[in-house]
């Protein structure tokens, strides 16, 4: 599949991205004192707070997080990726409730139920807030989508990375689902989980929870009995399923927010 988008629309989805995207970074040390580190992405709202997905968190019975911190992008990234500058800022997880938002602190989170797989930190020092857009319009079958990379072999990768949307259904994984998915094919590689995805015009689709390895069960499965949208059909969808090395899902923008950035992002 070739993707298609011009040099202006590239960078202006790049600095809309590098502006509301961060990098999650977690320190974990073992019982033996062996540590590691573990990443993901996250979207800064109103410069004090970074949403991300909770399995970033996710370690082994034999480890503990000793340290969670946010890369977070300053804006002479518009004028291109060697530009980058990375504020690190710590973030925490204990924090006073303003009215209206949700209490991640009584949050329960479900492996086998992706409409679980959220989080929200407090930055530890205010950064300068961006505005955001939300999509109003459903997007349609083999839309561009975009969303900003993150890790390869350790390191960070900043580049825009263009997909398409595959289809948009009402999620069967589970009986509690109620949420949208957006699947798209294309670039999702690890540490994309909690990046904010974008359409052509840089407006929010959704927010990334991981790619095909990373979904509960067996995918060609699910994707065979889900609610497809009328653009396609299951069997169009697994064979689009097989060309790509990789297929990324993105729970919808305005779920999320309805269900818990209330109070987070005004």
């Amino acid at each position: 599949m070739v993707f298609c988008q011009t040099k202006s629309q590239d960078d202006k989805i790049f600095a809309i991205a590098t502006r509301q995207t961060c990098k999650i970074v977690v320190k974990v040390i073992d019982s033996n004192q062996n540590t590691a580190t573990l990443f993901g992405c996250g979207i800064v709202l109103r410069g004090q707070y970074v949403a991300t997905c909770y399995h970033v968190l996710e370690v082994l019975p034999n480890e503990k997080i000793v340290r969670i911190y946010a890369l977070c992008m300053r804006s002479q990234a518009e004028h291109g990726p060697s530009n980058i500058i990375y504020d690190t800022i710590d973030v925490t997880r204990d924090f006073k409730l303003k009215p209206g938002q949700y209490d991640f602190s009584k949050h329960l989170y479900d492996p086998h139920d992706l409409t679980s797989d959220f989080m929200v930190f407090k930055l530890k020092k205010k950064i300068k807030p961006v505005e955001y857009q939300l999509a109003k319009e459903i997007p349609t079958y083999l839309s561009d989508t975009y969303a900003l990379g993150n890790v390869l072999a350790g390191k960070f990768d900043t580049k825009l990375a263009p997909t398409k949307l595959l289809y948009l259904y009402h999620s069967p994984i589970n009986e509690y689902q109620t949420a949208d998915y957006l699947t798209f094919g294309g670039s999702a590689d690890m540490g994309f989980s909690g990046a904010p995805l974008y359409n052509s015009a840089g407006k929010l689709l959704g927010i990334i929870q991981g790619g095909n390895d990373d979904f509960p069960g067996d995918v060609v499965s699910e994707l065979r009995s889900g609610d497809l949208a009328a653009h396609t059909t299951a069997d169009k969808i697994v064979q689009l399923y097989s060309q790509h090395l990789r297929i990324g899902i993105a729970i919808d923008i305005h779920y999320v927010v309805d269900r818990y950035l209330k109070g987070y992002m005004k």
